[in-house]
């Protein structure tokens, strides 16, 4: 597997790519909205560019659910994967859960997680 540094320089690389495409695309369809008439062809466009448009929109949003979920999971796995290790334990331990607890609840509150419903 290729490491961090070489994937997030790929994904960079080809978002940046995907950036100068659509930054074609829209002049074009807005271009075609703001026409006070169209040909027969340019509404032919049109609908092509706006279908397609809405199936872009959707893969974004299906990327970004996919992104907060597995963040979101995976802190919440850590999460009471470190309250189980402290509930086993006694003294000491039992601050160290409060404090945790505190932490997480904080970091909610402060938008540093967001629960997705």
């Amino acid at each position: 597997m290729r490491n961090f540094k070489e994937m997030q320089q790929q994904l960079n690389l080809e978002l940046d790519h995907f950036s100068t495409i659509i930054q074609h695309v829209l002049p074009t369809y807005i271009s075609l909205i703001e026409k006070p008439s169209l040909t027969q062809l340019e509404i032919i466009e049109l609908g092509e560019i706006e279908y397609y448009l809405l199936e872009l929109n959707d893969k974004l949003n299906c990327i970004r659910e996919v992104i907060a979920k597995e963040l979101f999971g995976a802190t919440f796995e850590n999460y009471y994967q470190q309250k189980n290790e402290l509930l086993n334990q006694e003294g000491e331990n039992q601050y160290q859960l409060v404090k945790l607890k505190s932490a997480f609840e904080k970091e909610i509150k402060e938008g540093g997680i967001i629960i997705w419903n």
